[in-house]
Formats: C-alpha cells, structure tokens, sequence
C-alpha cells in the first residue's frame, strides 16, 4: 500500500474524503510519526518478524539499511559510534531490529506488513481528532490502546497468541 492509499483510508474514518479538513501534508506527517511509533512498539513487543541477521566482517562496518537497534548487545563485543559498528572479535554476528521507512509523499510504497496497515490508519486518525485538543492525557490513552493492539497484532503474527488474546471465529 502506498501512504496515499492509507491517508484516504484515515480521511474516510475522519470523515473527511474532500480533504477540507486536513491538509495532505498533516495527515502525512501523523503518518510518518505513526510508522516510526510502530517501529518502537516492534522493537518493544521483541517482534521476532522484525529481527534480522547478518554477519559484520570487517571493522568499523556501516549499521545494515534499516537498522534500529540491536537484538542482542554484549558490550564485549561490540559498539556502535556514528552508525558504524566496532566488532572486538571477527567475524561477529549481528542480530538487530528493522524499523519501516518513514514515508515523505503520497506516493511512497510502504513496507510496512499489511497487517499493520489498519492500526496505522487509526493512529492517524487518532491524532488528527485530537490535533487541537492539547489533551495529552487522551493522547496517552489513545498511545496505550494502539500499543496493546500491535502487541497483540505481533503476537498473533508470529504464533505467540495466548489464549486471553485469543477472539473466537464465530458467536454462539
């Protein structure tokens, strides 16, 4: 999905499909914010989807493309300075978390997972509503809400849904 696809799924939500509400760029910006949030919330859920592997061979390396944190960091062996890397021992491998692209126009193909793709929409929603409340109480609130969700939403995506999270296919 493009970020031009997703700000007209949120400006349905909000009402607002003629755009006289909210300017493209507003909603852009919520939405890049959104992205990197989702990112933070990935790395906090220890999203083992988000998780890759590569092996540094040479030192001081550059961080991989999209790299935001390590998954697992021994000081003694390594240590980042200025988006490089300094392995103590060579060959090392690096375990680290991905974070998405922050999208900058309409057009940008997105590479979040699709299954994030409606909680992203609600996070733009939520805080185009709340833009000029200055409530941060209910940003908080709306913040705990959408990180339980993609806690959730993880979980379920990597197979570690527990029962309570659980809904049921159908009602009796």
């Amino acid at each position: 999905m493009d970020a031009g696809e997703l700000i007209k799924r949120a400006r349905f939500e909000l009402h607002d499909t003629g755009g006289t509400e909210y300017s493209n760029e507003e909603l852009l910006h919520y939405l890049a914010d959104s992205v990197s949030l989702l990112s933070r919330l990935l790395i906090e859920a220890r999203a083992p989807h988000n998780i890759r592997e590569t092996w540094v061979v040479v030192s001081p390396s550059p961080l991989p493309e999209k790299f935001i944190a390590m998954a697992e960091y021994d000081p003694k062996k390594a240590r980042i300075v200025n988006n490089e890397i300094y392995a103590k021992r060579l060959p090392l491998k690096l375990r680290y978390y991905i974070g998405y692209e922050r999208p900058d126009r309409l057009g940008f193909i997105m590479d979040v997972p699709e299954v994030f793709e409606p909680i992203l929409s609600q996070m733009v929603t939520a805080r185009a509503l709340n833009r000029n409340e200055y409530n941060t109480a209910l940003e908080q609130q709306y913040a705990q809400m959408h990180k339980a969700e993609i806690i959730r939403i993880s979980r379920q995506r990597d197979g570690m849904v527990s029962g309570a999270d659980r809904k049921p296919k159908y009602e009796v």
